[in-house]
């Protein structure tokens, strides 16, 4: 934190009870040299930081003093703002620290918040003309409220903030334990979307409000919407359902946020990475090649350890593979420990290299990663698929 004028020029500076006990000459020096530094120099320091023993009424007084003269010798210079309160007191809006640093909003480049939803709602709307950066921890202590769900989460005093570019929201778990949308403004006109909650359903309507400008989305859910009927049919999203991301260009996902690629239209996607995917997310995959026109766009492509893969599995890869003739970067990772599980055979390059004399499955390819794991175990066989790689390339060259 900021310190107090008046300990600065006392040479009396905040120490922890050990050092002040011990007078350590070199602790109460170093503490005072950077804080006037801090003061007289503050566009070397654009971060304040406030957890819960900063917003404590034992400190209010000294940090109140060492906020309001750090913002008045930095007036002229930006400021990141990170909050980490973890309580739900109705009380946080009147806390002096937060009201003199909700009195510069105006000057917030960034804003990381770490609390609970029912402080969230508290946040009156603000002017934020420069915020570019939101980062959201949303908590789940508070209770249900009247006239409302307890389960909505918009986001009003964040709404007047037409520069945002890059948005991060986490949800605790248990935040939404009923299928509620997030809200984010559509005043953010995001290229950036991170996103990491407990269902795929509540990220959804978020996602198709700042969809159209979205550049890079970044999904991980723990769990996901069912893909199948009972009868086994997939439930192909009607045109409400659909999320339409035009521009979108790289997309990230892990776990159930893997089922991302049967609701998106993104006919401009350039990279796709999936890390532990669900069982079947080839099938959707394939749809989603077809249906998006990918075959002249994608040329970057990573699965990371799909769970409990199928038999059939492989040959849906293959297809899909074949699929995308673009793609120049191809990576491969199973951490299932039986090969014969695995989508990555001991065949797989010789499949898409193709038999000498053919075309190769990926002309483009210029980069291929290939990981089964558990490679103590099953190193004969990792053995056997570098012989069969450098054996493949070698009899389709001729050499």
């Amino acid at each position: 934190m900021i310190c107090n004028e008046n300990e600065l020029e006392s040479l009396k500076p905040y120490h922890p009870l050990g050092a002040w006990a011990m007078q350590d000459p070199c602790y109460a020096r170093v503490c005072v040299e950077w804080r006037q530094v801090a003061l007289s120099s503050p566009q070397l320091f654009k971060t304040i930081y406030l957890n819960d023993a900063d917003l404590s009424p034992r400190n209010m007084d000294r940090f109140v003093c060492g906020i309001s003269g750090y913002l008045v010798r930095s007036s002229q210079v930006p400021l990141c703002v990170n909050v980490d309160h973890t309580g739900n007191d109705e009380g946080f809006m009147e806390n002096a620290v937060w009201r003199r640093l909700l009195e510069e909003s105006h000057r917030w480049r960034t804003l990381s918040l770490r609390l609970d939803v029912a402080c969230l709602r508290q946040i009156p709307p603000l002017d934020l003309p420069v915020l570019q950066v939101v980062d959201l921890f949303v908590g789940h202590t508070a209770p249900r409220l009247e006239g409302g769900s307890a389960n909505s989460l918009p986001l009003l005093g964040l709404e007047n903030a037409h520069g945002v570019r890059h948005a991060s929201v986490q949800l605790a778990p248990g935040v939404f334990p009923d299928t509620e949308d997030l809200e984010l403004p559509p005043s953010w006109h995001l290229t950036i979307l991170i996103l990491n909650t407990d269902f795929l359903d509540n990220m959804l309507q978020a996602i198709r409000v700042v969809g159209p400008t979205l550049d890079t989305l970044w999904v991980h859910t723990k769990h996901a919407p069912p893909l199948m009927d009972e009868a086994g049919q997939y439930l192909l999203p009607d045109q409400e359902g659909a999320v339409d991301l035009p521009v979108l260009k790289h997309l990230s996902t892990m776990h159930g946020g893997s089922d991302m690629i049967f609701f998106v239209h993104a006919p401009s996607l350039q990279s796709l990475a999936m890390r532990i995917p669900q069982t079947d997310c080839l099938d959707p995959l394939l749809r989603m090649i077809k249906r998006c026109r990918l075959q002249s766009t994608l040329t970057s492509l990573s699965i990371a350890a799909i769970q409990n893969p199928r038999e059939s599995d492989y040959e849906t890869l293959l297809e899909c593979l074949r699929e995308l003739t673009a793609v120049s970067s191809l990576s491969l990772r199973n951490t299932d420990g039986r090969p014969e599980h695995s989508v990555v055979r001991n065949r797989l390059i010789s499949d898409l290299v193709g038999e000498s004399g053919q075309s190769p499955c990926l002309p483009n390819l210029r980069s291929l990663s290939l990981w089964h794991g558990q490679r103590n175990i099953y190193g004969g066989y990792i053995a056997h698929l570098i012989y069969e790689t450098i054996k493949c390339f070698f009899d389709h060259f001729g050499l």
